[in-house]
């Protein structure tokens, strides 16, 4: 009896040890296999975020280019903008003293100051009396 439990035992640590080195390897071959698989997962991080910033750096050159045309083409207005204007006060200076000058000495009449302040409010908001007139008597018919 004590043979065959000392087989029994003998047989059992044998068997132990065999089934600790299968685990074993197992073990090393999964820690390899993660080790693999981090290195990969690890890669792909790597050049996700360098074709992300890449992206970025692209939306941001392509964006402050559009930037620049917008501020050059808003300044290219402003300056258009203000050479209207100088061109309108001139204008409107100008009949203002045409108006002036025609009374000279003579009394204005309100008929007169009407008329005069008609035509440098059409000017200002850009329409021309003639036209209104004339689209006036087009309605009338």
């Amino acid at each position: 009896m004590t043979k065959a439990f000392g087989e029994s035992h003998t047989k059992l640590q044998k068997e132990t040890e065999r089934s600790l080195e299968v685990l074993e390897k197992k073990i090393d071959n999964l820690s390899s296999s993660t080790q693999r698989e981090r290195t990969k997962l690890k890669e792909l991080i790597d050049t996700t975020d360098e074709n992300l910033h890449e992206q970025l750096m692209n939306q941001k050159d392509e964006f402050a280019t559009k930037l620049k045309i917008m501020k050059e083409n808003v300044a290219d207005d402003n300056k258009k903008m203000a050479e209207n204007m100088t061109a309108m006060q001139k204008e409107i200076q100008a009949t203002l003293e045409k108006g002036l000058a025609g009374l000279s000495d003579d009394k204005l009449s309100r008929d007169s100051m009407a008329q005069m302040l008609l035509d440098v409010a059409m000017k200002i908001q850009g329409t021309d009396m003639n036209a209104m007139l004339a689209q006036g008597t087009k309605t009338e018919k």
